[in-house]
């Protein structure tokens, strides 16, 4: 580990880190903000930079971007580099977790994801400034335990502050609309479900309030209606989890965020229906299938991307139906069908890529897709005809859709050649951290 070197001004010289002591005193100076101007300014930056807004190494910043040549990062330098390198801003910190924000996640800039403790003490280096007068609660008595219990192996906790927290080992119960969980109170504002925990019941958190959730890995199913109607405005869904049952979130209207990990297989019908904050949804490499209705009427949804994977993916019927600001889709390049009503009123999709492997289309499929004026299609003319019905052709003939035969795909995940990528300090350069505290606390120094 190389060895730190401050400044005349008390500024590490190779990565623009303060002295403990400097960073003390400007704090008491006002230089720094407190965590409230600090958040408030960040959130403030969604309207610039809104959730699925393209963001690479080229574009907004760069040889390609309308913002300038290059973003100079305020943070100082990072292993005495220049060079860019992957950075996420602390948005909040729970128990056993952050939630950034970040650009160039998937090529895109992404609020609301979740990183663990165990993530955030095992990256390669970390650069830290916590905000003026900064203390984990502003009552004293935040952490009193007003209510717990038990349910089978697992144990619960609710907090004066509003943090259930669920530990223990195994799964959580299935509950019903008629017989809900014992934590299902109006107080809950965080869950927090710890590790050893292998799995989330039916109706577990049906309409909460919470309005975060920490899912760690180890959970491998998400039951029925699990988070049903609740206030969540994030969740990131671990790779550890193979199913994500039917309705599990259903009409989370606040939900503006999701995050779905590469491992996670199965989404079922009408997971996300009615989600009508959700902007944009990337699914893994490792997605098998989306059920019928997954993403119905998510009125804010405007784009939607499949990874590259040669795995098979089966698309449920009206998977993407109403939703009316959908505008770009990236659908898997192995899908062997078009289910019925999968675009019905995406009345603002105006181009569309078939692959080549699809080999039939279901009913009703463009209904009132009335700007819908251009389909580039994989195969051959010959193959798309056989999948032809006269109520198709009669639908794209009425909204003056053209089809382009053999089209190439033009893959948003592709790797740009000139893109040189997130610094990693393999360069011979003397590796550097400052790290305050083995352990994931803050004080007066720092982290």
């Amino acid at each position: 580990m190389g060895s730190t070197i401050y400044g005349d001004d008390g500024v590490c010289t190779e990565c623009g880190c303060f002295k403990p002591a400097n960073r003390l005193a400007r704090t008491v100076s006002g230089a720094v903000p407190t965590y409230q101007e600090a958040y408030e300014a960040m959130i403030a930056l969604k309207d610039k930079y809104p959730e699925g807004m393209t963001w690479t190494n080229f574009t907004p910043y760069g040889s390609q971007g309308n913002l300038g040549d290059a973003y100079v990062w305020n943070g100082g330098k990072v292993y005495g580099a220049n060079r860019g390198s992957h950075r996420v801003i602390v948005l909040q910190k729970s128990a056993g977790r952050v939630i950034v924000a970040e650009g160039n996640h998937n090529k895109s800039v992404h609020w609301g994801r979740a990183i663990s403790e165990a993530e955030v003490l095992t990256a390669s280096y970390v650069i830290t400034r916590d905000p003026k007068a900064y203390v984990p609660s502003d009552e004293p008595e935040a952490d009193k335990v007003v209510e717990s219990g038990t349910e089978g192996s697992l144990s619960w906790s609710l907090t004066k502050a509003g943090t259930l927290t669920i530990s223990g080992s195994g799964t959580i119960p299935d509950y019903s609309a008629d017989r809900l969980s014992p934590w299902n109170k109006p107080g809950v504002s965080t869950v927090v479900i710890e590790n050893g925990v292998t799995g989330i019941g039916d109706y577990a958190f049906y309409q909460s309030s919470a309005l975060s959730v920490y899912i760690p890995d180890g959970i491998t199913r998400i039951g029925r209606h699990a988070f049903y109607g609740s206030q969540l405005i994030s969740v990131t869904i671990p790779g550890t989890v193979e199913v994500i049952g039917d309705n599990a979130f259903h009409d989370c209207k606040n939900l503006t965020s999701v995050t779905v990990s590469e491992g996670v297989k199965t989404i079922e019908n009408e997971a996300f229906r009615g989600c009508t904050s959700l902007a944009y949804i990337d699914f893994p490499a490792n997605i098998s299938s989306v059920g019928a209705g997954a993403f119905t009427s998510c009125i804010e949804m405007t784009r939607v991307r499949f990874m590259p994977s040669s795995r098979k993916v089966t698309l449920g019927g009206g998977l993407f139906a109403q939703c009316q600001k959908l505008t770009s889709v990236t659908l898997p390049q192995t899908a062997d069908s078009i289910s019925d009503n999968m675009f019905q009123s995406c009345t603002s999709l105006p181009v569309l890529y078939i692959p080549e492997s699809v080999t039939s289309i279901g009913r009703d499929l463009f209904t009132s897709c009335i700007f819908l004026k251009s389909i580039y299609f994989g195969g051959t003319e010959t193959e798309w005809k056989k999948m032809m019905t006269p109520y198709l052709e009669g639908s794209l003939k009425s909204t003056g859709t053209t089809v382009t035969f053999n089209a190439v795909f033009d893959n948003p995940f592709a790797p740009d050649p000139d893109d040189p990528g997130d610094f990693r300090p393999d360069d011979g350069a003397p590796a550097h951290r400052h790290s305050w505290s083995e352990t994931w606390n803050s004080d007066g120094a720092g982290h």
